[in-house]
């Protein structure tokens, strides 16, 4: 995307893209870092490229987030963590211990994941904790992208009441 003739970024095209706020087909988003003139390019999830895009409101987003939290800190945390320190890109700030707080986010990931039933799970955890985009999920489904993101929107909503958020 971001490739001009000469195989190198393109910085005035990396300038009219972070104006523009947009987000490429494969999830890059270009983001100004705390230093004057400097740029990054950052993945994004699918989840937060479809609330960029509007195609899922912001309750739908902070039900997904909370799932995908309650996913790393308590299936991938006890998945492949020995000594008790946090999954990466999640923050604790104490209180209880580590083993407490992440047998309570598997109690709420199950407790979600049972909520959702099999139908809405069977797209929303994909998309949300294993971050497949939906135009993928759908192909393997064998079925339209439009029904599969239905789906989708079905299952947050369903989330969002059950972590209170919708």
């Amino acid at each position: 995307m971001y490739k001009g003739r000469d195989g190198m970024a393109n910085p005035d095209r990396i300038i009219r893209h972070v104006l523009g706020g947009s987000i490429s087909a494969d999830g890059i988003v270009v983001e100004e870092t705390m230093q004057a003139g400097q740029y990054r390019l950052r993945r994004c999830s699918p989840v937060e490229i479809l609330l960029k895009r509007g195609s899922i409101s912001r309750s739908q987003y902070e039900a997904a987030h909370q799932l995908y939290h309650d996913y790393a800190l308590g299936v991938v945390g006890a998945d492949d963590r020995e000594k008790g320190e946090l999954p990466p890109g999640i923050q604790w700030a104490g209180g209880d211990p580590y083993p407490v707080v992440r047998l309570a986010a598997i109690t709420r990931f199950r407790q979600a994941v049972r909520s959702l039933g099999l139908r809405l799970s069977a797209v929303v955890l994909p998309v949300v904790c294993e971050e497949m985009y939906v135009k993928k999920l759908a192909e393997r489904r064998e079925e339209r992208q439009e029904g599969t993101m239905a789906i989708l929107r079905l299952g947050l909503d369903s989330l969002a009441d059950h972590y209170g958020s919708g």
